[in-house]
């Protein structure tokens, strides 16, 4: 993969030094932020079919916009619901995976196969979001032996089974693809002995029944395979290519929470031109990267990516276009430089810490939620205390 940096003349210099790169103004136009709520992880946002509404976790609850982001109010959601979900085939309901990453047994038990006995669902009905629960089992199957374990204590993002920052894609034939985050021994394994139980891989699985019943299809990346990788294969996403058949898996390797170094490194990427069966990989170009991508495919088959968080000293937050929808080449555009500048508040500015300090004003964890053919928003979150945290949402257009 190449990325671009594409420099525009008459910028200020301290949003300059805010960008770190600037960017074509004739391929990805953002709009006004609007502000979200509270929150300094603004991930797991989601949206329905019909470009309108969508919901997303705060600090003091779930939010909601029927406006496709440019106003948020509170959102009542029953309890039990653990984004991010999978949308169904007409795009008006969205269920979760139940309680699917806590499975009976000790840190070093193995499991093939998971369950969960129910799940939530969340429906739009005539413009308003109602929940439910669904008595409906959940269940994952066909992990290749040794299965997956615990790790170590690690393992608070989900025991064996962390189905966070991952991604779904539907196919043509209406088969659902999701990549998931495992803990593995065996062949899955880092090499290192002081890596490999702490070391994720990430794993694909596919389902047929709109996404109730789930069947390993394939490793996507193991830790064996990037043994470099100290956190190992974790945070991705899924998207399908131009073609209407490829699926890309864009993953985090290292954001700086390594074993031994902490080190960045940029995001790989793996494809498979087989439903998920078989994947290839690898590693993209310095500058794309490093923590929990984003993807989002737009209507004429360009693919945005989010993400960010290049280096120690560096925390902005990042988007790409990959305008051909193959992902090789990417276009780099910084949400901190367009957020500035289009900011009415500027109490609300980020400042040239972000990308210049070890100050962390933003954790570059992202969503993308789309609002048409070529248009959409992200959401992203400032830390810039003693002020709140305060999460944004920012238009932007593929035109």
């Amino acid at each position: 993969a190449t990325v671009n940096f594409h420099r525009m003349k008459g910028i200020p210099v301290w949003w300059a030094a805010v960008a770190g790169v600037a960017v074509r103004a004739e391929t990805l136009r953002f709009g006004k932020p609007e502000v979200v709520g509270s929150a300094y992880y603004v991930t797991g946002f989601e949206g329905f079919g019909d470009g309108k509404n969508a919901f997303g976790p705060v600090e003091l609850g779930m939010v909601h916009t029927n406006d496709g982001g440019a106003t948020w109010g509170p959102l009542s959601l029953h309890p039990s619901f653990k984004g991010p979900g999978v949308l169904s085939t007409d795009g008006t309901e969205i269920h979760d995976l139940g309680d699917i990453t806590h499975v009976a047994g000790g840190i070093e038990e193995n499991h093939t196969g998971f369950q969960a006995a129910n799940c939530t669902k969340l429906s739009v009905v005539g413009g308003e979001m109602t929940s439910s629960t669904e008595q409906r089992t959940i269940s994952f199957q066909g992990i290749p032996s040794p299965g997956a374990s615990c790790g170590t204590p690690k393992s608070e993002y989900g025991c064996p089974f962390r189905t966070s920052g991952r991604g779904a894609v539907r196919l043509n034939d209406s088969t659902l693809v999701m990549s998931v985050i495992i803990y593995a021994g065996g062949s899955f394994a880092n090499p290192n002995p002081l890596l490999r139980d702490v070391a994720t891989s990430v794993i694909a699985f596919r389902s047929t029944d709109d996404g109730y019943t789930w069947t390993y299809s394939g490793t996507i990346l193991s830790a064996a395979d990037v043994p470099h990788s100290q956190e190992g294969p974790n945070e991705n996403d899924l998207v399908v290519l131009a073609d209407g058949k490829s699926i890309m898996c864009v993953v985090r390797l290292d954001a700086g929470d390594g074993h031994l170094t902490r080190p960045y490194v940029p995001y790989s990427r793996s494809i498979s031109t087989d439903g998920g069966f078989t994947w290839t990989t690898t590693v993209m170009d310095p500058g794309i990267g490093c923590a929990r991508p984003r993807l989002l495919g737009l209507g004429d088959g360009a693919v945005v990516l989010s993400g960010g968080r290049l280096g120690p000293t560096n925390r902005d937050v990042r988007m790409w276009l990959n305008a051909a929808g193959d992902g090789d080449v990417w276009d780099a555009f910084s949400i901190t430089y367009w957020h500035n500048r289009l900011i009415t508040n500027k109490t609300y500015a980020f400042t040239t810490a972000v990308n210049d300090s070890t100050a962390r004003e933003s954790t570059s964890y992202t969503s993308l939620v789309k609002t048409g053919p070529a248009t959409g928003f992200i959401t992203y979150g400032r830390h810039l205390p003693p002020g709140p945290d305060v999460a944004f949402a920012m238009p932007f257009t593929y035109a």
